[in-house]
């Protein structure tokens, strides 16, 4: 089934092309497919905006390495959201090595609501490795005093072996990041 709700004929733009999730396909956290490298730093846990257009059960959640990263490990997590802030943590996945370059994988049965915006997130234990990215995301607010745009949160002094289950954010923690980590979805 493919529905549009509107059309930018121009650029061939769609408010919502809804196609149903097929079956071991990949599905990214990020709007396009173009990618670049994200360097890590750690205890810094990275957060973007998901906001699925068809509800989606998901078998796996990956990050790719581009660059081996001795000694640091990675999780990937989702967050609710709460008036446009991460609130409470619904999937931490095991640690992740990446001191191996290529695809590392958590397997876990997940279901993603259509038009419910979830938070997904990176943190590495240090700073060694670098994994993809993309450039552009989900701009989520517009700053008063300035036409920046935020697209996510970074958040300092976290702990690898102890991720908060719940966020205390304001809109303070907004961060317009250069670049954001790519997470991907194996739908089920």
């Amino acid at each position: 089934r493919h529905t549009r709700s509107w059309c930018d004929w121009s650029s061939d733009v769609c408010s919502s092309d809804l196609i149903t999730p097929r079956t071991g396909a990949g599905y990214s956290n990020n709007l396009i497919s173009g990618s670049t490298t994200f360097g890590n730093s750690a205890n810094i846990l990275y957060l973007t905006p998901f906001i699925p257009l068809n509800t989606l059960t998901i078998t796996a959640a990956s990050i790719q390495v581009t660059t081996a990263g001795a000694a640091t490990n990675m999780k990937i997590l989702v967050y609710s959201d709460s008036n446009g802030l991460p609130t409470t943590k619904l999937l931490e996945s095991s640690l992740l090595d990446i001191s191996t370059t290529g695809f590392k994988t958590y397997t876990a049965t997940f279901t993603f609501t259509a038009g419910t915006t979830y938070w997904i997130g990176t943190i590495a234990s240090g700073a060694n490795g670098v994994i993809t990215s993309t450039t552009q995301t989900l701009q989520i607010g517009v700053a008063t005093n300035s036409n920046t745009t935020y697209n996510g949160f970074s958040i300092g002094g976290i702990n690898l072996a102890s991720i908060p289950s719940t966020l205390s954010l304001t809109s303070g923690n907004l961060a317009s990041l250069s670049s954001q980590p790519r997470v991907t979805f194996v739908s089920a």
